[in-house]
C-alpha cells in the first residue's frame, strides 16, 4: 500500500518504531496465564501508544459504555475515543459510562482474531452504533453547522466510528475479508465496522474505483491489503485515525435530557410583592 514517498521519512520511521515498541510489550504480556488480564494488559498497551498519535481534544477510554438519554447502552467497548471538553457521566478510573453525544468512535482489540472472534468485533461494534445520539441543541439559528459525510448521507453531527485492532491472527486475510463481508449482509450501513487492521497479515478497508475509503459508502466493495514489509500496516493503521478523527468535533448538546425523568419537589418562592416568607 503506498503511503507516501520512498526513502527516508520521519513519520514513517516514527510510527514503524512504535509499532515494534508496541508488538515488543505485547509479546511481554503474554506472561499472564488469565486471557482476561492478558487482553486487559494489551488494551492498555495500544491505548498508551495510540494517545500521542490523535488530536489533543480526543481522549482514549477503556472498558468504556455508551448510554443516550433514553437510556439504551451498548456492550463494553476495549477502547472509547470521546471528547475530552466533558467527562464521562460516571467513571471508577478502570471504567466509564460515557454520554453518547461525547462518543467518537470504538475500538475493538484483540490479541488473537478468529473468525469468531471478528463476528464478535462486530457484534460489539454494532451494539456500539446502534446507541442513538438525540441530546442536541436545534441548530436552526446556528450560522454554521457542521456535516459529516459518511455512510451515504450527511449527519449534523460525528456518527461512531468502529474500528478492529488485533496483534496477530491464525487466519488468511482473505478468510478474514470473506467472514467480514458474509456478516455485513443485511446490516445497515452506518452499522459496519470501517475497518480491520492486523499488523502481522494486514488491513480490510472499504474502497471504490477511487482507492481506500475510511468508512462504507453505498456500493463499495472489501479489500484485504497485505503489508507491503514490516511495520507496513500500523503506519495505515495511524493514518487511518488521523482521518476519522482530526476533524471530530460535538455540535451544541443537552445534558438536562440524561435527568428528564427526575423529579423536584416543589420549591417555595419568596415573591416580590410579598414582605414575609411564603
Amino acid at each position: 500500500m503506498d503511503y507516501g514517498p520512498p526513502g527516508p521519512n520521519a513519520l514513517r520511521s516514527s510510527l514503524a518504531a512504535r509499532a515494534k515498541e508496541l508488538k515488543a510489550k505485547a509479546e511481554a504480556a503474554a506472561v499472564f496465564d488469565h486471557n482476561g488480564m492478558k487482553g486487559e494488559a494489551r488494551e492498555t498497551l495500544l491505548r498508551e501508544v495510540l494517545t500521542p498519535l490523535i488530536p489533543r481534544h480526543v481522549e482514549i477510554l477503556q472498558n468504556a459504555v455508551i448510554v443516550n438519554a433514553q437510556g439504551a447502552q451498548s456492550r463494553q467497548c476495549d477502547l472509547l475515543l470521546k471528547d475530552h471538553s466533558w467527562a464521562p457521566l460516571f467513571s471508577t478510573g478502570r471504567t466509564s459510562l460515557v454520554h453518547a453525544e461525547l462518543t467518537y468512535g470504538v475500538i475493538e482489540v484483540k490479541s488473537m482474531l478468529t473468525s469468531e472472534e471478528l463476528r464478535q468485533a462486530c457484534d460489539n461494534i454494532r451494539a456500539a452504533k446502534q446507541v442513538q445520539k438525540t441530546s442536541f441543541t436545534s441548530t436552526r439559528r446556528d450560522p454554521l453547522v457542521f456535516y459529516r459525510t459518511a455512510y451515504g448521507r450527511e449527519y449534523p453531527y460525528f456518527p461512531t466510528v468502529g474500528l478492529i485492532f488485533a496483534y496477530d491472527s491464525n487466519v488468511k486475510l482473505e478468510t478474514l475479508g470473506k467472514t467480514l463481508w458474509e456478516w455485513c449482509q443485511d446490516v445497515p450501513l452506518d452499522q459496519r465496522p470501517d475497518a480491520v487492521f492486523v499488523p502481522s497479515l494486514g488491513c480490510l478497508l472499504w474502497v471504490n474505483d477511487g482507492g481506500p475509503l475510511w468508512t462504507y459508502e453505498p456500493g463499495a466493495d472489501l479489500a484485504a491489503f497485505p503489508p507491503d514489509g514490516e511495520d507496513d500496516i500500523f503506519p495505515v493503521f495511524a493514518i487511518a485515525l488521523h482521518q476519522h478523527f482530526n476533524g471530530a468535533w460535538v455540535p451544541k448538546w443537552r445534558l438536562g435530557d440524561y435527568t428528564a425523568q427526575q423529579r423536584i419537589a416543589a420549591p417555595l418562592v419568596w415573591r416580590s410583592n410579598r414582605d414575609t416568607y411564603p
